[in-house]
């Protein structure tokens, strides 16, 4: 009977080991199943156009500058005894004396003689439409161009007669004032000399200009 046993043992012990290695085999594959199963493949990128290749930009035509305005306005001067608009007033220049050195000397006994060589008057009238107040001895400036230089009539220390500095009255709108005086320190008029009145502050660069050696 032992070695029938033996026998029955080994059988046995046979079969076990085969069955295990069989059980490891299926499990085996079924984790190699489980991991292809769960595998995902990378999306493959899609294709990009390609970039345009930068072109030379087209030359534009350059916009001409404007032209600068008449520097001289000579050809919109008034005449002696015309109104030009300058700002918020209308200014009618009434008298221009190029050389009015001994009046002016005459009228005051503390006035210096001209730095410049020659003292020179200018009389005028105005009327005031703007709103509010306004003094035509500050809001107005008067200036005579020689040889490309301006003189302006504040750079003039004399005092004169009527001097619009000192004598301008306070208008509202529509007030009136007569023969208000600019003096100016100047080394002589020519032929190319100009003369404009202007804002004393302003944005717009309104001027006016008249012929005062006509």
């Amino acid at each position: 009977m032992k070695p029938f046993l033996v026998l029955v043992a080994l059988a046995l012990a046979v079969a076990g080991c085969g069955s295990d290695e069989a059980f490891d085999d299926v499990v085996a594959v079924e984790g190699d199943a489980t991991a292809d199963a769960d595998f995902e493949p990378e999306p493959e990128p899609e294709p990009t156009e390609p970039e345009p290749e930068p072109t030379e930009a087209e030359p534009t035509e350059a916009e001409p500058a404007e032209e600068a305005d008449d520097a001289a306005g000579d050809d919109d001067a008034l005449a002696i005894g015309e109104t030009g608009t300058v700002g918020d007033y209308e200014v009618t220049v009434t008298a221009f004396v190029a050389d009015a050195t001994e009046e002016v000397l005459a009228f005051n006994e503390f006035n210096d003689p001209p730095g410049n060589g020659v003292y020179a008057t200018m009389t005028f009238d105005v009327v005031y439409l703007g709103e509010g107040e306004g003094n035509p001895g500050m809001d107005l400036t008067g200036k005579l161009v020689i040889d490309a230089v301006q003189h302006a009539d504040f750079e003039c220390l004399a005092v004169v007669e009527n001097d619009a500095v000192v004598e301008a009255p306070t208008l509202e709108q529509g007030g009136q004032a007569s023969d208000l005086a600019f003096c100016f320190d100047h080394p002589g008029v020519d032929d190319d000399t100009r003369f404009f009145m202007e804002e004393t502050i302003s944005l717009d660069d309104e001027r006016a200009y008249w012929a005062v050696l006509d």
